[in-house]
């Protein structure tokens, strides 16, 4: 399982580390399957996320417009499960996981208000709060998750 952004022209160091590893297991002629989920939906029930989100009324990351389309756990593994018990025609092939709807966060938070009935906001942050709102929550329950 890779990031779905694994290029090797990727500006990204772990893309490009991703996309290496992928490059190395076909280079070694064991039959694999590359998987490049999305971010996972999964995420906004963390723990440490949803207690934030739910106290502050926002989602609060460093993206701005970046957009994607999120993917839950179950539809995932529904896959895997697929490549499991069928693995035949997909050696070396590569299949990004994504869900239906491509989104940017604030449209996320508009979704999750729906859902809620309760307003949620995105608001960007910049790249420095962000290190420290995630030093702040090292070794809690999110970090456990899975």
């Amino acid at each position: 399982m890779s990031q779905i952004s694994a290029r090797r022209q990727s500006t990204s160091h772990a893309a490009q580390d991703h996309w290496i590893s992928e490059r190395v297991f076909d280079w070694s002629g064991v039959a694999t399957t590359h998987l490049r989920p999305t971010f996972f939906a999964r995420w906004l029930v963390y723990p440490h996320f949803a207690r934030e989100i739910w106290a502050s009324k926002k989602i609060e990351f460093p993206f701005e417009n970046g957009r994607h389309a999120p993917i839950s756990s179950d539809d995932q593994g529904r896959v895997i499960a697929h490549l499991l018990a069928k693995p035949e025609g997909h050696g070396s092939k590569i299949y990004t996981l994504h869900g239906p709807v491509e989104m940017n966060h604030a449209e996320i938070a508009a979704a999750m208000s729906d859902v809620l009935e309760r307003f949620i906001a995105y608001r960007n942050r910049e790249v420095g709060l962000n290190e420290a709102a995630f030093a702040a929550f090292e070794g809690s329950d999110c970090m456990k998750c899975s």
